[in-house]
């Protein structure tokens, strides 16, 4: 099974192969500056397999940015000499966004919820806020355009209970109600709706583990495997060459 974590600001797989081991460790013999350069190298050209498999088993979302964040990273250590190919998310970051009319904003490094869909979630339920009317207390508002506004604290008003949405994360929707049911617009999961009794917390469930990073690195581990031995071979190769080319030219 891969190793799935957090390291070096990303979300995802690290994965090792130790029957490759002696291909790298002919790459160690020339340097630091060769082996970095050339394993390096070896590892990016074997990530095409995972990176596709990841962007099929990534649900979408309301969003989008779960597949936005995709990425991949080869890392070498110059002190071990050991390369590691990292296949997952871009963490948050300070990367531009792309407001949604609500608090969540659409960009490359807004994977917060990686491991939540990775291992699923608990059950959960919002708070009950009682019998309305209740007083809420001064607060920011975000608009369409991005910017936030402040609220000054008031009470708000209504006749039912528990109310779980995406108004506030996602922006505004519409409400199609037809007999005992509602819908929204857009539909689930670019919206959501839905109301607790008067009084009590809505129950939102449990949110199950879709697993797409541990999916991808089922569905692509052996290519990896087989690109990876192939790169490494031909990495040792072109180092040797430079190696001899740099010491005919005395460089």
């Amino acid at each position: 099974m891969p190793e799935i974590g957090y390291e070096d600001g990303y979300f995802g797989v690290k994965v090792a192969y130790p029957e490759l081991k002696d291909l790298a460790l002919e790459l160690q013999q020339f340097g630091p500056q060769i082996t970095r350069k050339y394993l390096k190298a070896a590892l990016n050209k074997a990530a095409p397999p995972a990176v596709a498999a990841l962007k099929q088993t990534t649900p979408k979302g309301p969003t989008g940015n779960l597949r936005r964040a995709i990425t991949k990273k080869a890392i070498v250590y110059d002190t071990s000499g050991n390369g590691v190919l990292l296949v997952g998310y871009t963490l948050a970051g300070s990367g531009g966004t792309i407001p949604t009319g609500g608090k969540v904003q659409k960009g490359k490094d807004r994977a917060f919820h990686a491991g939540l869909i990775e291992f699923g979630t608990a059950k959960r339920s919002t708070k009950s806020r009682g019998t309305l009317p209740y007083k809420r207390g001064p607060h920011a508002r975000r608009t369409k355009s991005g910017a936030y506004v402040g609220v000054v604290g008031h009470t708000v008003r209504g006749g039912g209970g528990g109310v779980a949405s995406s108004f506030g994360t996602l922006g505004a929707f519409k409400i199609k109600a037809k007999g005992s049911s509602v819908r929204t617009n857009p539909k689930y999961p670019k919206a959501f709706f839905k109301r607790a009794p008067k009084g009590q917390a809505v129950n939102l469930g449990s949110g199950p583990a879709i697993a797409p990073i541990a999916k991808a690195f089922r569905q692509s581990s052996s290519s990896m495997q087989s690109s990876l031995s192939k790169y490494l071979t031909e990495a040792g190769e072109n180092a040797a060459k430079e190696v001899a080319y740099r010491f005919q030219k005395g460089i």
